[in-house]
């Protein structure tokens, strides 16, 4: 396996909204499973690491043939724990194992059961051949202008973020996909560190699972045999 990259599977067993949503079946294959086929689709040259403290998701993962290490401890398994906090200690346990750390780290939430392995490629292409970028971010555009967006404040108060603003594009990250270089997310222990790249995917790509609505929603999309547009055109530079 290439030092190049590492991907990173975050799957934490309690979930509120959808208990036992990584492990849900869709499309005849579980949460996890479409992270594999996603990873297997892009020709990625990268070692799949699975950090959770399920021992039922951490079978998945084992059975999908992804380097599960460890029980991620129940301090980093909270509601209140951060996705950041669980990466950081994977990769302390890489290095206090030995290992270097990779050149980068690509982190993929099961939630996203739609992402084409295309994109991937891509967001890898993107961070190697632009010197400018730091990070890609998987992003959708919002079916609305920016002066239709508000901030609310503790009373009650709604101010539009751009007032002025009718027609430029707003996007939003829609949780897909996170590239990163190590070391800028150890400086900054963010996904979103540096310089972003925005990596353009569409609705279907950018569908989350995170409640029961969101999954039959997801179960009609299968059964339609809709497919993702695996490249959008970035927001053009003025």
């Amino acid at each position: 396996m290439s030092l190049d990259l590492i991907i990173i599977v975050p799957a934490r067993g309690g979930s509120k909204r959808l208990p036992g949503k990584n492990l849900m079946r869709l499309g005849g294959q579980s949460l996890l499973a479409r992270v594999e086929a996603s990873v297997r689709d892009s020709a990625l040259d990268a070692e799949i690491f699975l950090t959770t403290d399920d021992s039922a998701i951490a079978a998945e993962g084992s059975r999908l043939g992804w380097s599960v290490p460890f029980m991620r401890p129940d301090e980093l398994a909270t509601d209140e724990a951060s996705t950041n906090s669980a990466i950081l200690h994977l990769l302390d346990w890489r290095k206090e194992s030995g290992k270097a750390d990779p050149e980068h780290i690509m982190v993929l939430q099961p939630t996203s059961p739609f992402r084409a392995g295309a994109s991937l490629a891509r967001a890898m292409t993107l961070i190697k051949e632009r010197d400018d970028i730091d990070s890609v971010v998987g992003m959708k555009r919002i079916d609305r202008p920016a002066l239709g967006l508000f901030l609310v404040d503790e009373e009650g108060i709604a101010k539009s973020i751009c007032p002025n603003d009718e027609q430029t594009p707003v996007y939003i990250s829609n949780g897909a996909l996170f590239l990163t270089k190590t070391r800028q997310f150890r400086q900054n222990l963010s996904l979103y560190a540096g310089r972003l790249g925005a990596l353009m995917m569409d609705d279907l790509q950018s569908v989350d699972i995170d409640t029961l609505e969101d999954f039959a929603m997801a179960s009609a999309l299968v059964n339609a045999e809709i497919e993702p547009k695996a490249e959008l055109a970035a927001p053009s530079r003025k």
